[in-house]
């Protein structure tokens, strides 16, 4: 065709900005120290994403699951606010998902109310979006362990100074079925 070819990139990658990476690096560092900070809402938000990770999927249930959240989570909520709590939810369980999931008992104990309601509307949401794989079916069965414990704590009149829900959510983990990763 009379033009010249050449392996050569066509352009430079380009480089990393240090403004940008310290910013990073700053958002990092904010959601990691915010993690055990919220209450019944995100814990409810972030208990459902744990929840359905292992599915991994992007269908139609997925947005049905995200509208059913904003309407049983997100109640009094923008939709930016509930999108950017979503955001932070996700991110959190991202970056330390075991100290994610550990949180929740505490965040559930900053309003009882309100944490039986959201473990009502996670049960529905729940229902209505069915749950495939056994890896999600695993994490429902943890996270119900944590907010049945919750429960159980809010009753009790005696603080207790361990949690012994870690570890019943050990017990439930380490004899759950593992789905192969695809």
């Amino acid at each position: 065709m009379g033009l010249k070819g050449s392996d050569a990139s066509v352009r430079r990658r380009p480089g990393k900005n240090a403004a940008h990476l310290a910013a990073v690096a700053r958002r990092i560092g904010e959601l990691r120290s915010n993690i055990g900070k919220g209450g019944p809402r995100e814990a409810a938000i972030r208990a459902l994403l744990y929840i359905r990770m292992p599915e991994g999927v992007v269908d139609e249930r997925s947005f049905n699951l995200l509208r059913r959240m904003r309407e049983e989570a997100g109640r009094g909520l923008t939709l930016g606010e509930f999108k950017q709590l979503l955001r932070e939810q996700f991110f959190m369980l991202l970056l330390d998902e075991r100290r994610a999931v550990e949180a929740i008992p505490d965040m559930l104990a900053q309003d009882p109310d309100l944490a039986k309601r959201m473990e009502a509307g996670l049960r529905r949401v729940i229902d209505a979006v069915e749950l495939r794989s056994a890896g999600a079916k695993s994490r429902l069965a943890e996270i119900e362990v944590l907010f049945e414990e919750s429960a159980e704590r809010d009753t009790s009149i005696v603080p207790e100074p361990e949690k012994p829900h870690l570890a019943r959510v050990r017990h439930i983990r380490s004899h759950a079925v593992r789905s192969p990763k695809h």
